[in-house]
């Protein structure tokens, strides 16, 4: 008699039909879909690395008489500013940047906007066609207060053109046209140039941990100035 209701009590809250189990149909990768799903994932990281150069250094450049370079550009990378400056007739040339964290070129140099005229001069450019606008100390993104200052230099000059080409050095181009774009607004049109690195051949970045560090850090600082930046 006690067993008995010790079984109607146990079983007295659980419906006389409950299942706790049941079996389902599961669809799943054969290893025929897994080695296509890997070879599918290999073929989308060769692409991504043989084209990450060329997507964060592009050229395209638009008519303009005005050129912006920026002053951090490197001695290599100034000769080949020159060659664009006097190959183009270009009549104004502009150079930009802040203040220098570390050594430069001279003692008397305090700005990247100064080091890259005295950079451009000595690659053969005459001082007389360049003007150096020095950025304020920024709090934020570097390159886009140079392009601030430029623009506001312009206001106060003359007025802002409605197109310029902007000399930026490898992967650096992508995100300095994109920061020009927002500092100077949809009423100048910007072209980029962009100059080959000197620590490592572009067509084989991967081969150098110079060119690994450049595109990893550029792709991030693209991606944050693309969606997480605002002016």
């Amino acid at each position: 008699m006690a067993d008995q209701q010790r079984k109607l009590l146990s079983f007295a809250f659980v419906p006389r039909n409950a299942r706790f189990f049941e079996r389902r149909e599961r669809w799943g990768l054969t290893w025929t879909g897994w080695l296509a799903v890997v070879g599918l994932a290999a073929a989308l990281g060769a692409v991504l690395l043989f084209n990450a150069y060329a997507f964060l250094a592009p050229t395209v450049s638009v008519p303009s008489d005005t050129v912006v370079v920026e002053g951090w550009i490197s001695v290599p990378a100034a000769k080949g500013a020159v060659q664009f400056i006097e190959s183009n007739h270009v009549s104004r040339v502009i150079v930009g940047g802040g203040p220098i964290e570390g050594a430069s070129d001279t003692q008397e140099i305090k700005t990247y906007a100064e080091q890259g005229m005295h950079r451009l001069v000595r690659a053969g450019l005459a001082s007389s066609r360049i003007t150096a606008v020095p950025t304020p100390r920024h709090e934020r993104d570097r390159t886009y207060s140079e392009a601030l200052a430029i623009k506001t230099w312009m206001q106060s000059h003359e007025s802002v053109p409605r197109s310029l080409n902007v000399i930026s050095e490898a992967v650096h181009a992508r995100r300095t046209r994109l920061l020009f774009e927002k500092a100077f607004g949809r009423d100048t049109k910007i072209g980029i140039i962009s100059l080959a690195p000197r620590d490592y051949p572009p067509d084989r970045w991967w081969r150098y941990s110079a060119g690994v560090k450049d595109v990893i850090s550029e792709a991030a600082g693209y991606i944050y100035a693309r969606f997480f930046f605002w002016p």
